[in-house]
């Protein structure tokens, strides 16, 4: 199996990360319509009341209605953390085409992994504050016996992958450099 190409693994990821691309279109569409209809018609998303509490060493459930601000809040972010990730497939379509078309040490696709590798690290910083909304709601909320606390909970897997991949579209930009070399010398 060959790697780069028309009949290639590069070829299969790029149809994958395509399908993907238009299939997260179709969910932002879904998503910016539940987010509207959660704007002009709150009362429908406000009385999902139940909640269901799982720690560690136990679990709580009660009754409880979210303000419209912390549905709305965090509706938002998950569709911020959905447009980002679209975006980085979108940027890894563009790659992969490039792959397909033998085009590999080119600055555009450098600089494409550069991009994907700040998207990555904008996904990490979204999704530490994305609970952050329903935590200090939750804090409000008068349960005998437990004190809860709002943390900022960094994933440092994720902070770490985004910058790996920013020092890879450095190495990229490196060997652009010496590609552009090597077709200069005779």
């Amino acid at each position: 199996m060959k790697y780069l190409g028309k009949k290639s693994i590069a070829n299969g990821l790029r149809h994958f990360f395509n399908l993907s691309w238009y299939g997260l279109i179709l969910f932002m569409f879904i998503w910016l319509g539940l987010l509207c209809f959660a704007v002009f018609k709150p009362d429908f998303f406000l009385s999902f009341g139940r909640l269901s509490l799982k720690l560690a060493s136990f679990s709580i459930d009660f009754e409880a209605t979210p303000p419209k601000q912390v549905v709305l809040c965090s509706m938002s972010c998950i569709f911020g953390l959905v447009l980002i990730v679209w975006l980085i497939l979108g940027e890894l379509r563009k790659v992969f085409l490039n792959l397909v078309q033998e085009r590999i040490f080119i600055t555009e696709n450098a600089l494409r992994i550069r991009k994907i590798g700040f998207l990555m690290i904008g996904v990490t910083l979204l999704e530490a504050v994305i609970y952050l909304p329903i935590i200090n709601w939750i804090q409000t909320l008068n349960l005998s016996g437990i004190s809860l606390r709002a943390t900022f909970d960094l994933n440092l897997e994720s902070l770490a992958a985004g910058l790996i991949v920013l020092v890879v579209s450095e190495i990229f930009l490196y060997g652009v450099s010496l590609q552009e070399t090597n077709d200069l010398t005779i």
